[in-house]
């Protein structure tokens, strides 16, 4: 049985078929169509583990991150965990002889901004 076949055995069903049930079900089989193409394009995670609040590509750790400043596409960046209250420096390196490895190592703690010291 075709989906056409479906459509025309759901429609003789109807007592009276009008153009506002025809407008209605044409709404709601477009609505159907519309969530499950929004779920098949919903993103893949795009990490392969996290450090702290580092969330790195690639689960193989580089062995010295220092060593591999010979990688010809490395990318390092920082973020804040609130967690460990640190600072940590993210690296990961795409291509040269360190290719396909991710790093996370502490900085330090982040700075504490002053306070307002209020005085009667």
């Amino acid at each position: 049985m075709t989906l056409f076949d479906r459509l025309a055995t759901e429609f003789d069903r109807e007592e009276s078929f009008t153009r506002r049930v025809f407008a209605g079900k044409l709404g709601k089989a477009g609505a159907a169509i519309a969530v499950v193409l929004g779920g098949l394009a919903a993103p893949a995670t795009a990490f392969a583990r996290t450090v702290a609040c580092c969330n790195l590509a690639y689960d193989t750790n580089c062995p010295n991150p220092d060593s591999c400043r010979s990688c010809q596409n490395r990318y390092t960046w920082t973020c804040y965990d609130p967690a460990t209250k640190l600072v940590w420096e993210c690296i990961e390196c795409y291509t040269g002889t360190c290719a396909g490895c991710s790093s996370a190592r502490k900085l330090g703690v982040a700075p504490q901004r002053p306070t307002a010291v209020m005085r009667p």
